[in-house]
């Protein structure tokens, strides 16, 4: 009489491949993973490398153990998270399922936003559509990092630069996606930014001085204009037409050197201002 010994078999079922048979059998130690190390190899993204392993007992019974991966091994719809025993049917062959969770990969995240703002310290908003479910990684200068679908802030002069977000949804991330926060105003004016020659001979080249494009909205100031005996020619604040080489009276003024003042925030500039003509 011959007896015919029940072979065990792994039944691995897969959202994204048909199921496959694999026999257990010349080890006690069997590996499943993306990684060609392994004993049963599945070539699929979804997949960890090292991803699971079953471990047979003289006891004749079986481990499942969940290597670390990234989707999670499941034994009756639950995640493995220790060694468990898997159960052999009585009288018939050793069945082990094991199924492998697919998780979409999240959409690349559309960010909107306020920018360009005018000036430090306005408020900026920067957000992305909400994801139910989804966790949330903001980098931007400086070190910042946030953890909000939505930021809301003051912005300082330093906050300026680029800001990304990427989304999370069950361990899986999006591609990351981008934006700039930009500052068009000043709240102090470098020196490299202020002209000291001025052309009005309506060639539209250089032919005014503006304060209002440099400053914007962000602080009052007072542009004063000094002729070489120390006479007041011409001043202009936000409220005030710029600069076209003509006096407070719009006589045009002769083509020489001038000297400026200007006052903001309770600061002083002072400098020189060459006026040429053809």
């Amino acid at each position: 009489m011959v007896t015919l010994q029940p072979i065990p078999h792994l039944v691995l079922h897969s959202d994204i491949s048909s199921n496959q048979r694999l026999p257990l059998v010349g080890n006690s130690c069997w590996t499943i993973g993306r990684s060609e190390d392994n004993t049963f190899v599945i070539r699929d993204r979804w997949i960890s490398r090292n991803h699971a392993m079953l471990q047979w007992m003289e006891t004749g019974e079986f481990y499942l153990i969940d290597l670390g991966s990234r989707n999670g091994t499941f034994v009756n719809g639950r995640r493995v998270s220790i060694p468990v025993t898997l159960q052999n049917g009585a009288g018939c062959d050793s069945i082990v399922t094991l199924t492998i969770i697919q998780h979409p990969i999240p959409s690349t995240p559309t960010i909107n936003s306020n920018s360009p703002i005018a000036c430090p310290g306005d408020n900026v908003t920067i957000a992305t559509t909400p994801v139910t479910g989804a966790t949330y990684v903001w980098t931007g200068p400086n070190g910042f990092t946030s953890s909000n679908p939505i930021l809301n802030f003051q912005a300082s002069a330093s906050d300026s630069g680029t800001y990304s977000v990427t989304v999370f949804v069950n361990g899986c991330p999006s591609a990351t996606s981008f934006t700039q926060l930009e500052i068009t105003g000043w709240m102090e004016l470098p020196s490299e930014l202020f002209p000291n020659v001025i052309t009005p001979n309506g060639d539209n080249v250089n032919d005014y001085l503006d304060l209002n494009t440099m400053f914007t909205t962000c602080v009052p100031y007072t542009f004063q204009l000094f002729n070489r005996w120390g006479n007041l020619v011409y001043e202009q604040d936000f409220n005030s037409p710029p600069f076209k080489g003509e006096d407070l009276n719009g006589n045009e003024l002769s083509p020489g050197v001038y000297f400026y003042k200007l006052n903001y925030m309770q600061l002083e500039k002072n400098g020189f201002i060459t006026i040429l003509k053809d």
